[in-house]
């Protein structure tokens, strides 16, 4: 009987694999505790768990994670009036999902540098919401550089000026020196795109760079940097530019330099924030045509697929699906 069993199971379908999705909580089973218990109105365990990290990596990514929801769920406003006084996690969340609501309008595939006036309206609204949300957070927890790090991404959004957004980057060094995403968002601001210049911008990537320790994460910022100015190459409708760009020898090879101080590197360690950095390399090889080393990135990322950058090509689970489909094609023939 056991022989025919095991014929039979030689037969029988492998069940099929659940189709790839934008998943805020990268699989992480706490976060999607969190955001089950948030869904019924639940806040106690998210509020005292979050008060208690004092790991500022691992704060963000929660962060990030129990914020994004389409609309602004009843729940959220409920919570700030209740812990209004109390505590600034209410605050940070609803600030956080309020700057993401924001920049949704203009980081959609062929949106990305075209928006209509109401949509700019919008736009506006949301960041003055959100930069009132993340003031009060940073008020009554001073110790915290999430809240610092959105104002810069607020601050920027609203034209509060060069001196002021400086001024929210010190705010979230002072507090967390290697703050990935403060320096990325800081990149971000002076990019030709907002106004500075590719080669401040470059300029400030690479100074952060030469300073960091080996295996620390900021050395992405190179990635981030590149995406940056192939980004301007679109916003110029310079296609010839943009799909050139990432296969330039020198591109590709601080790129790669980048890559084996970071996630490749003896001295890193993995963090909850790490697909969010392998994602960026995988867009920055696979695009500069090196399909063994954008798949090296694939097979670490596995299913946790971020939004950025592909969002930037289209809908950010077609663009990562053609690439990974792309590289493993070279790899089977």
């Amino acid at each position: 009987m056991s022989i025919i069993n095991n014929l039979l199971s030689m037969f029988k379908s492998k069940p099929k694999e659940e189709p790839l999705k934008l998943d805020p909580t990268l699989g992480d089973p706490l976060a999607a505790k969190f955001r089950t218990e948030l869904a019924f109105g639940d806040y106690r365990g998210v509020q005292r768990y979050l008060e208690e990290c004092r790991n500022f990596d691992e704060r963000w990514f929660y962060v990030q994670a129990l914020s994004n929801w389409p609309g602004t769920p009843r729940w959220m406003d409920n919570w700030v009036e209740k812990e209004m006084r109390n505590s600034s996690i209410s605050w940070l969340i609803r600030g956080t999902q309020g700057v993401q609501r924001a920049w949704e309008l203009q980081t959609k595939g062929d949106k990305v540098f075209n928006i209509t006036e109401n949509d700019k309206s919008i736009f506006r609204e949301r960041l003055q919401k959100a930069e009132q949300d993340l003031q009060m957070a940073a008020w009554i927890d001073p110790s915290d550089p999430t809240p610092w790090a959105y104002l810069i991404k607020t601050g920027l959004g609203l034209y509060v000026g060069a001196k002021e957004i400086e001024n929210r980057f010190r705010e979230a060094c002072q507090r967390d020196p290697e703050h990935h995403f403060a320096h990325a968002f800081m990149l971000q601001a002076i990019s030709e795109k907002w106004g500075g210049l590719h080669v401040i911008m470059f300029d400030f990537a690479r100074s952060i760079v030469s300073n960091a320790k080996e295996g620390s994460s900021l050395h992405s910022l190179i990635a981030d940097a590149h995406i940056e100015r192939w980004l301007f190459h679109l916003a110029e409708s310079d296609q010839v530019g943009a799909r050139g760009y990432f296969r330039k020898p020198e591109t590709f090879r601080e790129i790669t330099r980048a890559a084996v101080r970071s996630v490749q590197s003896m001295s890193y360690r993995k963090s909850k924030l790490t697909p969010f950095y392998q994602n960026l390399f995988a867009f920055c090889f696979w695009q500069a045509g090196n399909k063994p080393m954008a798949r090296k990135e694939f097979q670490s990322i596995g299913r946790n697929v971020t939004e950025f950058p592909w969002c930037y090509l289209s809908d950010p689970i077609k663009e990562f699906t053609r690439a990974y489909q792309e590289c493993q094609e070279t790899l089977e023939k």
